[in-house]
This record gives structure tokens, C-alpha cells and sequence, in this order.
């Protein structure tokens, strides 16, 4: 009895025994997936943060690059302003140019002004010469043709005259035919 006793009492210290090893086994177990997933955990959270720096990386570019585009922009309004102000500076120069040329323009014509006037004068009193010359012509004319017309006028009248009587004497020869043929 004693025997089967402590063979009993072993056998449940043997099972005790593997309890407690199933159980570090377990925990150990459970551990090593705690780890797992620490570590995935810490992958993960790396690969953000290399997200995150890549993305810094390409903002910090894209800024550098819209810098740049600005220095660019600036350095292109300085030569459009500078080009500007020469251009100002041709201007004036033109309209400088440009007065006195007037100026002179209006000189030589106040002069060829005055000489056209001279020659208008003299030309109107030639023309006026040459309208009186032509007025007296042409009154001499009118009177001629006053006098043709009133003679083609006459012989208008004595045309007519005569077609009136040659109609009368017709119509004088009709009555009487149609006398003749009613009688």
C-alpha cells in the first residue's frame, strides 16, 4: 500500500509537473507572440516614419523648387524693369526728336503758307480776269442762241399750223364721204 501510495503521489507530482511545464510552455508561447506582434508593431511604426520622412523629403524639395521658380521670377522682373526703363528712356529721346522735327515742319509750312496765299491771289485775280472774259463771251453766245431759237420756234408754229389744217381738211374729206354714203 505504501508502495502504490508513493507511486500515486509521483505519478501526481509527474502530472504536476507537466502542468506546470505545459503551462511555461503556454506562457513562452504567449510571449513569443506578444514579441511577434511588438516587432511587427515597431515595423510598422518604422514604416510610417519613413513615410513620413520621404514625404518630408519631397515637400522640402517641392519648397526648394518653388524657390527657386521665384528667384527665377524675380530675377525676371528685374530685366523686364531695367528693359523698361530703356525703353522709356528711347522714348523720350523720340519725342524729343519728334518735336523739333515738328517744329520745323510747322516753320516750313507757315512759309509754303504763305507763298500758296501770294499765288491764290494772284491766281484769283487772273481767274477773275478770264470769268469777266467769259461772261461777256457767253452773254454774246446767249443772245445768238436767242435769236436761232426764236426763229426755229417760228417755224415750229407754221409746221404745226399746217399739220392742223392738212387733219381738218381729212376729217373735212370724212364727213363728206359719210354724207355721200348715207344719201
Amino acid at each position: 500500500e505504501e508502495e502504490e501510495e508513493e507511486e500515486e503521489e509521483e505519478e501526481e507530482e509527474e502530472e504536476e509537473e507537466d502542468e506546470k511545464e505545459e503551462e511555461e510552455e503556454e506562457e513562452e508561447e504567449e510571449e513569443e507572440e506578444e514579441e511577434e506582434e511588438e516587432e511587427e508593431e515597431e515595423e510598422e511604426e518604422e514604416e510610417e516614419e519613413e513615410e513620413e520622412e520621404e514625404e518630408e523629403e519631397e515637400e522640402d524639395e517641392e519648397e526648394e523648387e518653388e524657390e527657386e521658380e521665384e528667384e527665377e521670377e524675380d530675377e525676371d522682373e528685374e530685366e523686364e524693369e531695367e528693359e523698361d526703363e530703356e525703353e522709356e528712356e528711347e522714348e523720350e529721346e523720340e519725342e524729343e526728336e519728334e518735336e523739333e522735327e515738328e517744329e520745323e515742319e510747322e516753320e516750313e509750312d507757315e512759309e509754303e503758307e504763305e507763298e500758296e496765299e501770294e499765288e491764290e491771289e494772284e491766281e484769283e485775280e487772273e481767274e477773275e480776269d478770264e470769268d469777266e472774259e467769259e461772261e461777256e463771251e457767253e452773254e454774246e453766245e446767249e443772245e445768238e442762241e436767242e435769236v436761232e431759237e426764236e426763229g426755229e420756234e417760228e417755224e415750229e408754229e407754221e409746221e404745226e399750223e399746217e399739220e392742223e389744217e392738212e387733219e381738218e381738211e381729212e376729217e373735212d374729206e370724212e364727213e363728206e364721204e359719210e354724207e355721200e354714203e348715207e344719201e
